[in-house]
């Protein structure tokens, strides 16, 4: 993840995935999270805070303030998991995401209040990637209308 300041990214020493920082303009990684297993982390609106997931599936939602040096990541109080990665979009008042209880549903975690509503209830899963437009006043998301495949022939390709 890019934020302008820092390279957020991946690595693996042997013992699972860490995270680290590095600046934009050059200089040395520094480890942020050892053995958490994060996938895509993304900074507050403030620059304060990391929020990145614990896993792809079924994930916890995790928290690791960035002016604390030293600090460890801590779960966010009172969130449901997280479906999938993709699934969540980070605001500067909470996350609205896809419950791993409820893939029909987007939800939106509030950090003043620990709370969760449901903000949408649809028929049908809810695919890869949440978006909140600029104003908040429209989400855009995809759903997942059939999962199916096709067998393609390719004609004189000699």
């Amino acid at each position: 993840m890019w934020d302008g300041k820092w390279i957020y990214f991946r690595g693996y020493e042997g013992i699972g995935h860490q995270l680290y920082r590095c600046p934009i303009r050059g200089g040395d990684a520094l480890l942020l999270a050892a053995s958490q297993d994060p996938v895509e982390p993304s900074e507050s609106t403030d620059g304060r805070v990391l929020y990145f997931l614990s896993r792809e599936a079924n994930a916890t939602m995790m928290m690791l303030p960035l002016d604390q040096p030293g600090a460890m990541p801590q779960p966010v109080a009172e969130m449901p998991n997280v479906q999938y990665e993709h699934q969540r979009a980070l605001e500067s008042d909470g996350i609205y995401f896809v419950p791993q209880s409820a893939p029909h549903t987007i939800s939106f975690y509030d950090f003043s209040t620990h709370k969760t509503r449901e903000i949408l209830k649809t028929d049908r899963d809810i695919n890869e990637g949440i978006s909140i437009s600029h104003d908040r006043r429209y989400i855009l998301y995809s759903q997942l209308d059939e999962n199916n495949s096709d067998i393609m022939l390719v004609n004189n390709f000699h």
